[in-house]
């Protein structure tokens, strides 16, 4: 049993620990491009 179990722990605690990692860096790309498109939009004017 516990040789099963292993695998199916570490795979949960990669994804507890990688889901917001994810979702920090997409945001981060996110929040980049947009802070460039709007400096951009500001220098326009």
């Amino acid at each position: 049993m516990a040789v099963i179990l292993v695998p199916v722990v570490a795979a949960s605690l990669v994804g507890l620990i990688g889901m917001p990692v994810v979702r920090l860096m997409i945001s981060s790309k996110r929040t980049k491009h947009w802070a460039r498109s709007r400096s951009m939009a500001q220098s326009r004017y």
